[in-house]
């Protein structure tokens, strides 16, 4: 004879049984999705593991039921993993890809790239149609694509990397160990913005006694012996004296100053994006001229009031054209001089 079971002994027994079986339908259905499924739950997991892999993004590309059909980038969610799917032709093909063919006469590619647990990301911009699912968000500049999840946190004045960068007077980004950065998106003001860093600057500043001050800002590699630099800079002054602010910025300073030779345009159609400027501080009567050029890679701007003499170029894309190349030495040549003179 079994023995009587109390209301609350019978309680918990049901309890324990309804605990129980949910246990076998949870586990049970799990086991049963992941025996149909696994060869998918071995890819997803291959991309979490090792998402760079050449036989992953292959096996990825195969198995997408949606994958990219025409040209542009396309991110996507899997799981929690962004993946990001893109199909470019022409030219662009060229630099990524991992199947190739022909359409219409074209070479294109397609090709997947994985990123686990990224908030945010940068990839080339092979493409200017560009989809993202809901909660992402993209921004364009330059030759990149940043995208980014729209409720993610990110600190002040960060790049897509996090590092942390100061904005300086002259407009150039300094990173906390000084050293020059040239971000093409910053975390400021809690968003993300698409921005043109600053790449080299000529700023000269000539007072009424002829005394002058000269800074310049630029990666490009100059003497660090004085002398060396004033001769490189060419500078025509009764008396001069140079030094380093930092590994990118040079100071120079000194008075009677007569002139200085205004840097030039090289012909490399590989120009780094960002913003070039030339200023010439120096009050005068002058007739005030204003003159600018907008194109899609590129702008220019030349500027002459009572206040001297302004000209900014701002690069877009890395790679123009030689026409694009020659229709900016043309106007740097038009209306920028080789020699600045005092009384010019």
């Amino acid at each position: 004879m079994l023995p009587r079971l109390n209301q609350r002994t019978f309680g918990s027994l049901l309890k324990r049984l309804s605990i129980f079986f949910f246990l076998i339908f949870i586990f049970g259905g799990l086991s049963a999705r992941s025996f149909f499924n696994s060869a998918k739950f071995d890819l997803y997991r291959a991309i979490q593991l090792n998402g760079g892999n050449r036989t992953t993004k292959l096996e990825y590309i195969k198995e997408s039921e949606n994958f990219i059909r025409k040209e542009g980038l396309a991110l996507k969610i899997v799981g929690s993993i962004p993946i990001l799917e893109y199909m470019v032709c022409g030219e662009n093909s060229l630099k990524k890809g991992d199947i190739y063919f022909i359409e219409n006469k074209k070479l294109c590619s397609i090709g997947v790239v994985f990123y686990p647990g990224a908030n945010v990301f940068i990839f080339s911009r092979l493409s200017d149609s560009i989809t993202v699912p809901e909660g992402w968000g993209f921004l364009k500049s330059g030759d990149e694509v940043l995208f980014f999840r729209e409720n993610a946190q990110f600190a002040g004045n960060s790049m897509s990397d996090g590092r942390v960068i100061e904005k300086m007077d002259s407009g150039a980004y300094m990173d906390s160990l000084g050293k020059a950065m040239y971000p093409l998106f910053v975390y400021e003001n809690e968003k993300w913005n698409a921005v043109i860093p600053l790449r080299e600057s000529f700023v000269l500043n000539v007072d009424e006694d002829s005394s002058f001050n000269l800074e310049l800002f630029t990666s490009s590699s100059f003497p660090f012996d004085a002398q060396e630099l004033i001769d490189v800079i060419g500078i025509k002054s009764e008396s001069v004296t140079a030094g380093t602010v930092n590994a990118y910025t040079y100071n120079i300073t000194g008075s009677g100053f007569k002139g200085i030779r205004i840097p030039g345009f090289s012909k490399n159609r590989e120009r780094s994006i960002g913003k070039y400027i030339i200023a010439i501080n120096t009050e005068g009567e002058r007739k005030n001229f204003s003159t600018s050029v907008k194109k899609e890679n590129y702008s220019l701007l030349f500027r002459v009031d009572n206040n001297g003499l302004y000209f900014e170029m701002i690069i877009e894309r890395s790679k123009l054209t030689d026409a694009e190349m020659n229709e900016i030495y043309l106007f740097m040549k038009k209306y920028l001089p080789i020699f600045y003179r005092k009384d010019g």
